[in-house]
């Protein structure tokens, strides 16, 4: 799995272990994906947040 991380710098990671899935969960496969202006805030360094940016996505 693809996932864009912040860690210090944004960068895509390409192999990224699939998550276990409980019940009544699944994984979708997303054709498109967006960046909101909490994404932009994020990297410039707001709240130290390091990880997955996955906020506006669909499948």
């Amino acid at each position: 799995m693809r996932g864009l991380v912040l860690e210090q710098k944004l960068h895509l990671q390409q192999n990224r272990p699939k998550p276990e899935l409980k019940s009544q969960e699944a994984i979708i496969q997303v054709v498109q994906a967006g960046i909101c202006s909490t994404d932009l805030h994020l990297v410039k360094g707001y709240m130290d947040f390091q990880g997955v940016l996955d906020m506006n996505s669909s499948g």
